[in-house]
C-alpha cells in the first residue's frame, strides 16, 4: 500500500489524538514525551563534542516561494562610532526560514489542539492559546537522523516516505527509536529534482503519522516535510494539520543537513544531543531557530 485513502487518512485526527493526554491546559504537546531522565539520556549521545547547525541560511532574496523574503534587514543606525543596530523582520512560515511551528498554527474543520475550536483561541493580536511562547523552554532531547537517502534509495523518484521505510532505515543504522526522540528524516531534496519534475513536492505520507505517534516522538524535522500534493481535498495539509492539530506534534520546517548528514555517514552513528530554543514571542504562530546538533 502507497499511503491512506482519504477517509483513512482523515480517521487520524481522532485514533492519534493526544487531546487531554497532558490536561485541558496543555501546551506543549509531544515535548511531554521528553522527562529529565531522557534529557540525561541523550546527554550520553555525545561522542566528539562537534556542533552542527540544521539551520538554514537566511536572505532577503525570495527562496522557496516566489516575492516572499526570508527576512526583511533595515540598518536603524550606522553613524556611530562605537555601535551599529538594525531591525529584522521575519515571514515566519513558508520555505524561507527554519522555523518552530507552534501548536496553535494549524486546524481541522475549525478544531486546533488540544480539543479547543480554533475560534476559541484566536484573536487580532494572536494565539491565545498554544502560542510558540509555550514552546519557549526550549527542547533538550536525544536526535535521531535516518538517512533515507542512503539507506532506502527505492523512495526515490516516487518521493513519498512510508513506515516501512523509517523502520527498515532505522534496522540499517542500527537505531533504536525511542520515546521522547526527535527525529530528523533525511530524503536528500537539497540534491534531488521534485519527483518526474511533476512539481511534487517529497516527504512522509499520511501513513507515517501512526507511526509517529506510536514511538511517541517529541518532535519532527527533516530536509523535507510532508508528501505533496497529499491527494486529499479535506486534508491538503495531513502532517500538519493531524500531527499538529490532533497529536500536539512540534514541527520544525526547513532544515539543513548536509552537514549533519556528512558527520552521520562518516562515523555511522546516527543519534546525538539535539538542543532547539525558540524566541519567547507571545500570541505568535511561531518562530525562527536555529537547530544544534552535538554529535
Amino acid at each position: 500500500m502507497d499511503d491512506l485513502r482519504e477517509d483513512e487518512a482523515f480517521e487520524l485526527f481522532r485514533t492519534c489524538s493526544n487531546a487531554d493526554r497532558w490536561g485541558a491546559a496543555d501546551q506543549k504537546g509531544t515535548l511531554n514525551f521528553i522527562s529529565a531522565e531522557s534529557r540525561r539520556t541523550a546527554l550520553q549521545t555525545v561522542r566528539t563534542g562537534e556542533c552542527v547547525s540544521l539551520g538554514a541560511d537566511v536572505r532577503t532574496a525570495a527562496i522557496a516561494e516566489p516575492g516572499t523574503p526570508g527576512f526583511e534587514h533595515d540598518m536603524l543606525y550606522s553613524w556611530s562610532p562605537i555601535t551599529c543596530g538594525d531591525r529584522i523582520a521575519f515571514k515566519v512560515h513558508g520555505g524561507a526560514v527554519t522555523h518552530i511551528d507552534a501548536l496553535g498554527h494549524e486546524f481541522l474543520d475549525g478544531m486546533a489542539y488540544n480539543g479547543r475550536a480554533s475560534a476559541d483561541i484566536l484573536s487580532r493580536a494572536g494565539l491565545e492559546f498554544a502560542d510558540v511562547h509555550a514552546l519557549g523552554g526550549g527542547i533538550v532531547t536525544r536526535g535521531v537522523l535516518l538517512d533515507l537517502e542512503e539507506q532506502v534509495p527505492q523512495v526515490w523518484p516516487q518521493g513519498r516516505a512510508l513506515p516501512r521505510h523509517l523502520d527498515e532505515c532505522a534496522e540499517r543504522e542500527g537505531i533504536d527509536v525511542r520515546s521522547g526522540d526527535a527525529l530528523i528524516v533525511h530524503l536528500g531534496t537539497q540534491f534531488h529534482a521534485p519527483a518526474g519534475g511533476s512539481g511534487v513536492h517529497p516527504g512522509l505520507g499520511a501513513a507515517c503519522l501512526p507511526w509517529l505517534h506510536a514511538k511517541q516522538i517529541s518532535a519532527y524535522l527533516g530536509d523535507c516535510i510532508e508528501y505533496l500534493p497529499s491527494g486529499y481535498d479535506r486534508l491538503p495539509f495531513p502532517l500538519h494539520q493531524i500531527g499538529i492539530a490532533a497529536m500536539g506534534l512540534v514541527l520544525v520546517d526547513n532544515c539543513r543537513l548536509d552537514e549533519l548528514v556528512g558527520h552521520c555517514r562518516e562515523s555511522r552513528q546516527y543519534d546525538f544531543l539535539l538542543v532547539i530554543g525558540p524566541l519567547r514571542l507571545k500570541g505568535a504562530t511561531g518562530s525562527p531557530v536555529n537547530p544544534l546538533c552535538i554529535l
